[in-house]
């Protein structure tokens, strides 16, 4: 038997009952306490879980990309997801629990930390990010 730690026993009381419970994380958000634009995904995959920083795999490559073409440096903003776990398969649309999930992870970590950094503007980015904002898909 292994003395090494779960997934589970890293995580803060907070994720008890979460779908995602038993899956690698969390990820937390990234970028300062008082930045004017907050940018919101889905969650982390298998990248972000490796280096515990959001968007630093493919999508945030992209990411990346835009916000040069924008003028705007990435470590002005803050980076957040609506889970902090690894959706099985990171495939959200096919998880039974996403909606759960993100439900248990917007009401636990997002919303909180948007209410203490108070942002002018959040984008969402991507469907899941637009419904867990909204509670509508797009």
């Amino acid at each position: 038997m292994s003395d090494a730690p779960t997934w589970a026993s890293l995580k803060p009381p907070e994720c008890e009952g979460c779908p995602l419970w038993d899956e690698p994380g969390p990820v937390w958000g990234d970028g300062p306490l008082d930045a004017a634009l907050v940018g919101v995904g889905e969650g982390p995959a298998g990248y972000e879980i490796a280096l515990k920083r959001v968007f630093s795999g493919g999508a945030g490559r992209i990411l990346n990309a835009l916000l040069a073409d924008a003028y705007i440096y990435r470590p002005n903003i803050s980076i957040e997801n609506i889970v902090c776990c690894r959706i099985p398969n990171d495939d959200a649309d096919e998880f039974e629990g996403m909606e759960a999930a993100a439900r248990h992870c917007v009401t636990h970590f997002l919303e909180p930390r948007l209410k203490e950094m108070r942002p002018k503007v959040v984008v969402p980015l991507g469907g899941w990010a637009n419904w867990a904002l909204t509670e509508r898909c797009s």
